[in-house]
């Protein structure tokens, strides 16, 4: 039986940059983007703390992009399966192995 709960990502946001919006709000911005596998740390990174980026989003859809850790997709995965299922957690883990 799979596992259908969404799994945890260690996140670690005590080191990151902090922006200054036009409205006056203030988000939080990594210094670089890294990339990692499993076992890497995400969380933001600032230059002297790397972690993998937690925060990306797709610059043609704007969506999150999702990261499920110790997973991998199954071979018959196509584009419109991705389309219609992401980023419900439970709709693409039946293609998750």
């Amino acid at each position: 039986m799979k596992n259908t709960r969404t799994p945890k990502i260690p996140v670690d946001k005590r080191k990151c940059s902090t922006i200054l919006l036009s409205s006056g709000s203030k988000t939080k911005k990594c210094s670089a983007i890294y990339l990692g596998g499993s076992t890497t740390t995400r969380g933001l990174c600032s230059v002297s703390v790397k972690r993998c980026c937690d925060q990306l989003r797709c610059t043609n859809c704007d969506f999150h992009v999702e990261q499920y850790n110790n997973y991998k997709w199954d071979n018959t995965v196509d584009y419109l399966f991705l389309r219609n299922n992401m980023p419900d957690f439970q709709k693409v883990a039946s293609k998750l192995i």
